[in-house]
């Protein structure tokens, strides 16, 4: 639920600062970081979950600022 909850929070919008970009990325990688761990079995899940997430927020940072 609260996976569900912080999903519905991040929502990218068009923005040239990069302040307000970072947060949107940062906001997806922690996201990234909370689904991996929810669904962990081990370390791998939560690893995967990581690089999910970073490259996510990366895409969302990149993408918010430069749109």
């Amino acid at each position: 639920m609260k996976t569900l909850e912080l999903n519905q929070m991040v929502t990218i919008q068009a923005s040239g600062d990069s302040g307000t970009c970072y947060g949107y990325g940062a906001s997806v990688l922690v996201t990234g970081l909370i689904i991996g761990a929810s669904v962990a079995t081990g370390g791998v899940s939560l690893a995967v979950g990581a690089l999910l997430g970073g490259w996510l927020g990366a895409g969302t940072y990149g993408a918010c600022l430069f749109n």
